[in-house]
């Protein structure tokens, strides 16, 4: 009943003459219903009772004017790129053997003096079973569903997936411990100090709009997870702790969806954060966003009116000394990213603001986000 009601206001709302036009009126609730059970109606952060249809219903209601109201549920039907749990899911589980089973079949084929073609000669020689051995992997967020990755990558040893970048003393000893366990059965005898340290480091994360959140600069500084990521390995390295050897090591950072804006941020970054003299950290993507997903100018011009409008747009509630870091206003996103894009756990402010405003805002979002900072 609730759904119906719903879908009546929807049809006011809209102004849909249900009398003269029943056919297209009934495919659109058609439309609605599909894509809700399917897709939208999980999204985690509604409030509790909340549907999608409702949602869209208090959306649109907002807008003054019915060509408003056209534009921005065309934009809905036509636009709006929301990535299922169990999307979601499908990229963590392929994200080993479609990006990171490779990586490391290149690296060991380099190090046999093999064709990398000749991919089962490298797999069974055992130098590819301690190349394996000797990677670790480490979530940049909660995101990263390292518990998914862990699960479903049976190849790989539960010691050497962690949740985590930030890494403690007592767990670096531990993970040590482990490895020099497993390389001793491995090799059939003591591993050397070089050997019992990772060789190959693969940060893991769920999605990069802008990249700025895994590395910046600001005011000649470097800031971010990667920074603090680098910075840990030095102190552990002070402490004579050593995950890896910085000198040697090679660091991945894969993203299940990447922006081609941020690729090219990082990739401009990451080699001058990094230094001369060391492997530069390589960047992938499971599943990179194409050119073309960004709201631009060339046919989303009404919709980008829309998010350019004052009236729908709530900076008071929106914008803090974080999104200063992406330029302060977030009407086309964080960084200008422009995207038309929502997670199933929530909103990423790299969208469009009109998406995903707070619930308390001025502008209510069609996906309300929850902030990760809290003021």
């Amino acid at each position: 009943m609730k759904e119906e009601l719903a879908e009546r206001l929807l049809a006011r709302i809209m102004a849909w003459d249900v009398a003269r036009d029943a056919g297209q009126v009934a495919a659109e609730q058609r439309f609605l219903r599909d894509f809700s059970a399917c897709k939208y109606d999980e999204y985690e952060q509604f409030s509790p009772g909340m549907r999608f249809i409702e949602s869209l219903a208090l959306w649109l209601q907002q807008f003054k004017s019915p060509e408003e109201r056209r534009v921005a549920y065309q934009f809905v039907k036509e636009r709006l790129l929301f990535v299922s749990r169990a999307e979601m899911e499908h990229l963590v589980r392929t994200a080993y053997p479609d990006v990171i089973r490779p990586i490391l079949l290149r690296r060991a084929a380099e190090r046999l003096s093999m064709p990398e073609y000749r991919v089962r000669q490298v797999v069974e020689d055992p130098a590819f079973s301690v190349l394996r051995r000797r990677s670790l992997f480490l979530g940049l967020s909660d995101g990263a569903n390292t518990g998914v990755f862990r699960r479903s990558t049976v190849e790989l040893s539960h010691e050497q997936v962690y949740l985590t970048y930030e890494l403690s003393v007592e767990r670096v000893h531990d993970m040590l411990a482990e490895l020099r366990q497993d390389l001793k059965r491995l090799l059939s005898r003591e591993p050397t100090e070089e050997e019992a340290q990772f060789e190959m480091v693969f940060l893991i994360d769920d999605f990069a709009g802008s990249g700025t959140t895994c590395l910046r600069k600001e005011e000649h500084a470097y800031k971010g997870k990667f920074q603090r990521f680098a910075d840990q390995l030095s102190a552990l390295d002070d402490q004579r702790v050593r995950v890896v050897n910085l000198e040697t090591a090679q660091l991945h950072l894969v993203f299940y969806i990447l922006t081609a804006q941020a690729r090219e941020h990082l990739n401009g970054l990451l080699g001058e954060f990094w230094g001369p003299g060391r492997p530069r950290p390589a960047l992938h993507s499971v599943y990179p966003l194409r050119d073309d997903v960004p709201l631009s100018q060339g046919g989303d011009e009404e919709f980008l009116r829309l998010c350019q409008d004052e009236r729908y747009y709530d900076g008071d509630a929106l914008e803090d000394r974080h999104t200063k870091v992406g330029g302060g206003s977030v009407k086309e996103g964080f960084g200008g990213c422009r995207l038309p894009l929502v997670l199933s756990h929530n909103s990423p402010n790299d969208s469009v603001a009109l998406l995903w405003s707070y619930e308390n805002a001025r502008f209510r979002g069609l996906f309300p986000r929850v902030p990760r900072h809290r003021e």
